[in-house]
C-alpha cells in the first residue's frame, strides 16, 4: 500500500536517524584509549578525529577525577568545572546514549580519571573495546611531567592502568617508544 500516512521502506526518524524497514541503526561502537601522561595519546586522538565516521571526546572523564581531588591545583579548574560535567555516572551514562550518526565514539582517557567508575558500562559493555598506550620506558614519561605535576607513581596512571587492563578480558595493547 502507498499513499499518504504510509510508512515508506526508508524516512527519517527523531534526531535524523534513519529506519530502514522499520530497523534502527546500530548503537555506536565505544573506543576507549586509556593512555599514561606523554604518551602521545593526543596525536592518536586526531589521526581518529580524520574519520567521517567517528566521534572524538577528549577526556570526558577529566572533570568528575578533578572534582574527587580537591587537594590538586589546576590554574584552569574553576573553568573546568563550569564547561564539564563532575558527575561520573551522568558523563558515563551520556556517553552510552549517544546517537548521533556516528559509527564510532573514541574517548581519549588517562588512565587515572577512571577512579570511582571501574564497574561503569564504560568498562563493561559490549560495544566497549580498549586501548592501552603507554610510554616504553617509564623514566621517559616522568622525565617530561612539567611542574604542574608531580612526579608520583600515581600520576603516571601505570596503578590506574595496570588495575584495568586485569579487569578486562580482552584488551588491545598498543605501545609508544
Amino acid at each position: 500500500r502507498g499513499g499518504e500516512g504510509s510508512q515508506g521502506e526508508e524516512e527519517k526518524g527523531r534526531g535524523g536517524r534513519e529506519r530502514r524497514l522499520g530497523r534502527m541503526e546500530s548503537p555506536p561502537v565505544i573506543v576507549n584509549l586509556w593512555a599514561a601522561p606523554r604518551s602521545c595519546s593526543t596525536s592518536m586522538m586526531y589521526s581518529w578525529a580524520q574519520r567521517e565516521d567517528t566521534l572524538v571526546i577528549d577526556e570526558p572523564l577529566y572533570a568528575q577525577w578533578l572534582v574527587r581531588h580537591p587537594e590538586i591545583e589546576r590554574p584552569y579548574k574553576k573553568q573546568l568545572f563550569q564547561s564539564m560535567e563532575t558527575d561520573g555516572a551522568k558523563v558515563v551514562d551520556k556517553i552510552m546514549s549517544m546517537s548521533n550518526g556516528k559509527q564510532i565514539i573514541f574517548l581519549k582517557h588517562v588512565g587515572k580519571q577512571l577512579e570511582g567508575l571501574e564497574n561503569s558500562k564504560l568498562v563493561t559493555d559490549r560495544r566497549c573495546f580498549h586501548i592501552f598506550l603507554i610510554r616504553n620506558r617509564v623514566e621517559k614519561s616522568l622525565d617530561s611531567f612539567d611542574s604542574g605535576a608531580p612526579v608520583t607513581l600515581e600520576e603516571s596512571c601505570y596503578p590506574a592502568l595496570v588495575q584495568l587492563y586485569s579487569k578486562l578480558d580482552n584488551p588491545l595493547s598498543l605501545r609508544s617508544s
